[in-house]
């Protein structure tokens, strides 16, 4: 049987990845990124509401998309706290909250949010919102697991590092791969 998924920043390093290695499994895959057939803007709720509504029913989701706006406390605005957020968190929460009553329906369902092991080791201040945010997925996916996996759902979080893709090594020094 083939599977259906879903993967935000389909487009990106990591995303595409992910993209390539479902394609390869056989998963027919829609990807959710700013451009390309699903083309969204994943700070916009009322914008993620509607691309879900337009893709349907889907196995599996996986959250790879990133927003990296950098500040320190000190230098930390509402506009960028704001986006960060939306992108990292809310839009992961929509696409649950659009994509799980299918998957209830069916008894099958695969949610990944790709968090970061910055969680654990924020490499610098100015990594604040982003570090914030990617902890709260940690909490979201322990709060939906056992709720979701009573019907067949499974949640869970691939934290990785610092990875070299053409965005992180354009936007952070050589120091940081280290």
């Amino acid at each position: 049987m083939s599977r259906t998924a879903v993967v935000t920043g389909g487009a990106g390093g990591i995303g595409g990845a992910i993209v390539t290695g479902l394609t390869e499994a056989g998963h027919d895959v829609a990807i959710l990124d700013r451009s390309g057939e699903f083309a969204v803007d994943l700070a916009d709720p009322d914008a993620v509401r509607e691309v879900a509504e337009r893709l349907g029913a889907r196995d599996v989701l996986v959250h790879a998309a990133a927003a990296f706006d950098r500040a320190a406390l000190e230098d930390l605005d509402l506009a960028t706290w704001r986006r960060v957020q939306s992108v990292n968190v809310e839009s992961a929460l929509w696409l649950c909250q659009a994509l799980t009553p299918a998957m209830r329906e069916r008894g099958f369902g695969r949610i990944v949010f790709i968090t970061s092991n910055t969680v654990w080791r924020p490499p610098a201040a100015d990594f604040l919102a982003y570090v914030a945010s990617k902890a709260t997925l940690v909490g979201i996916a322990r709060a939906l697991a056992k709720p979701l996996g009573a019907s067949g759902i499974t949640v869970n979080c691939v934290a990785p590092g610092i990875t070299r893709t053409p965005f992180t090594e354009s936007n952070l020094p050589p120091a940081a791969f280290e």
